[in-house]
């Protein structure tokens, strides 16, 4: 299990809520927002934001019971809400406060154009298992489809 805490931190515990290794400081100095695992779990994924609007996303690899202080930061623009691993693990989604959704490949790390936007805040984030589509449910009570590459699937309940 993880948790990331008010002391800008991450920390990992087991199952029993016994903490594993030690804490890694978050360096932006920010609260962690939003956090997921790589799908083979040897990967950690935070996204963060400061009372003023700056974001960082940031990479951090697991070693043996520890996580590992090396990591990989991007900054951002706006309000970070939430994260999340694609499949392939080559690619997180980053779900913002003013309703975009971006795209992150870690690898080159490079930020993909935003897509989306309706005003709203993201609140949840997810790729299908197939790695072919995106789902963010938004604070109007919408849950968007998006294809990889920024293209709407379907339409809004507001909109139909």
């Amino acid at each position: 299990m993880d948790k990331g805490g008010s002391e800008n931190s991450i920390q990992l515990w087991d199952i029993q809520g016994n903490q594993i290794g030690q804490s890694v400081k978050n360096d932006q100095g920010f609260s962690v927002a939003s956090i997921a695992f790589s799908p083979d779990g040897q990967q950690i994924v935070s996204g963060s934001t400061s009372y003023t609007g700056q974001s960082f996303v940031c990479l951090l690899h697991l070693q043996v019971d520890s996580l590992d202080k090396k990591k990989l930061c991007k900054p951002i623009l706006g309000k970070l809400r939430m994260v999340a691993f694609s499949p392939d693990k080559k690619t997180v989604a980053i779900g913002q406060d003013d309703g975009g959704v971006y795209l992150w490949n870690w690898q080159t790390n490079q930020i993909g154009q935003r897509f989306g936007g309706n005003e709203q805040p993201v609140l949840s984030i997810a790729f299908s298992p197939d790695n072919k589509t995106i789902a963010s449910g938004n604070k109007d009570g919408n849950v968007r489809l998006w294809k990889l590459d920024g293209t709407p699937i379907g339409k809004d309940r507001a909109e139909a």
